[in-house]
Formats: C-alpha cells, sequence, structure tokens
C-alpha cells in the first residue's frame, strides 16, 4: 500500500507536535522547515596492484562509501512524504 502525505498535512502535524511537546505556537507560512538526509557517495574497492575488485561469482564491481555528505531539502508546497506498507 502506497502512502501519501502532502505538505499541508506535514505541516499540521508538525505544528500539533511542536505544540503538544514544546508548549509553543508556530506559524508554518512564516517559518522555514528545512529536511537533512546524508547522501554516501562510493568508490570502487581496488587491488593492491590498482585493479578493480569484482564480485567472483556475478563480476560486477565490488564498491565501499568513499564519504558522507549532509543534503537538505526545504519543505515546500511542492513536497509530499510517501512510503510503502506491506499487508501481513
Amino acid at each position: 500500500m502506497k502512502i501519501k502525505i502532502g505538505y499541508y498535512e506535514i505541516a499540521e502535524a508538525l505544528q500539533s507536535y511542536v505544540e503538544k511537546t514544546y508548549n509553543l505556537k508556530i506559524d508554518f507560512e512564516e517559518t522555514e522547515v528545512e529536511i537533512k538526509h546524508r547522501k554516501a557517495f562510493y568508490k570502487p574497492l581496488k587491488h593492491k596492484n590498482g585493479k578493480v575488485k569484482k564480485h567472483p561469482v556475478h563480476g560486477y564491481e565490488l564498491n565501499t562509501v568513499d564519504r558522507w555528505e549532509n543534503r537538505y531539502v526545504i519543505l515546500g508546497e511542492d513536497c509530499e512524504l510517501q512510503f510503502f506498507l506491506e499487508h501481513d
């Protein structure tokens, strides 16, 4: 099942959470909400001689995380949160 939550529903939920938890009233039309996520950048694993390592059975290149970078998304009217749920 695919669930989509639009910007206004997210803003309303955040506003309710902040009011209940911190006892503060905020207006999301004047407040900018920023979502931080981390992105991994990969590089291929190499042998001592510099050749790229490959999977012994399937032949694809083996990779490792080279570095992580912080990325930011500003929550706006064009944003929505979606996720998928499986029924049991």
